[in-house]
């Protein structure tokens, strides 16, 4: 099922109206995946085959990403990703999010408990913290290019940044995975106009993650930077129970670069929760 919709929320006073793109395929205990804020949808192709071999699967495009619209005005993440899962027809599920997907979903967790039956954090950020990079960091270049409308630059920092890491260059990496991704990065870069993170702000902290009582596992790149890498350990620190997993020779799209490790180790989690 492929389509569009138009939903009016229920959950906050004003009245927010929601048309993001989205997929359901598959059949078995719902999973819902949420991609970052640099992708879209097509970053979970590789899992879609084997994902829905065993579970009912939603993926949609976040808001200003993919076939979604860009944002004209404050919006809530959070109530986007509930509304997909309405619009789906799923009222509660497993839920895989990457970055900054992660972060809305942790969101979802304590706006609605009864929608997440798990969750697995892949590279999660900081709920509650978007930090501007300091021009001198890492960072810096990549926000200076996107800062700048420097279209060319802000791609090669991108990938710099989400696909390479510190410590490997640009051929270490499978042209394959080169390829797909650049060709995500360049296709949203072309087709939307907002260049800000797609998730709005979450309002939590790490120490409030200590109220969650679902199982948790956690999953970075051994090759991610290492801000993503500090978070993942963080949050998996603060959650009861949470397990954190490195998955070696990836960096912050280990779904995309190692596809079988990946696959198996969140197939073999959502397996051993459904028990």
């Amino acid at each position: 099922m492929r389509r569009r919709f138009t939903v009016r929320s229920a959950e906050i006073m004003s009245k927010v109206m929601t048309d993001l793109y989205y997929e359901v395929s598959g059949a078995g205990s719902p999973v819902v995946l949420a991609h970052d804020a640099l992708l879209d949808c097509r970053s979970w192709d590789m899992q879609m085959p084997t994902f829905t071999a065993r579970h009912r699967v939603l993926r949609f495009d976040a808001r200003g990403l993919g076939q979604s619209p860009d944002p004209h005005a404050k919006f809530d993440a959070v109530e986007d990703l509930l509304a997909v899962m309405a619009a789906g027809g799923i009222q509660s599920a497993h839920m895989v999010g990457r970055s900054a997907g992660a972060v809305n979903m942790l969101g979802a967790a304590f706006r609605r408990p009864s929608a997440v039956r798990s969750l697995t954090l892949v590279a999660p950020g900081i709920p509650g913290s978007h930090p501007k990079a300091p021009a001198n960091s890492r960072w810096g270049p990549w926000r200076a290019a996107v800062d700048a409308g420097d279209y060319e630059l802000a791609v090669a920092e991108a990938l710099r940044l989400w696909l390479v890491g510190p410590d490997r260059t640009l051929n270490d990496i499978d042209l394959g995975t080169r390829e797909t991704v650049e060709r995500l990065v360049r296709d949203n870069w072309a087709h939307h106009t907002s260049r800000n993170f797609p998730a709005g702000e979450v309002p939590l902290s790490v120490q409030q993650l200590g109220r969650l009582r679902l199982p948790v596992l956690v999953i970075v790149g051994g090759c991610d930077e290492s801000r993503p890498k500090e978070n993942a350990r963080a949050v998996t620190s603060a959650i009861p129970g949470a397990r954190l997993t490195i998955v070696p020779n990836t960096g912050h799209e280990p779904q995309i670069e190692d596809p079988t490790v990946f696959n198996a180790l969140v197939l073999d989690f959502l397996a051993a929760v459904d028990e």
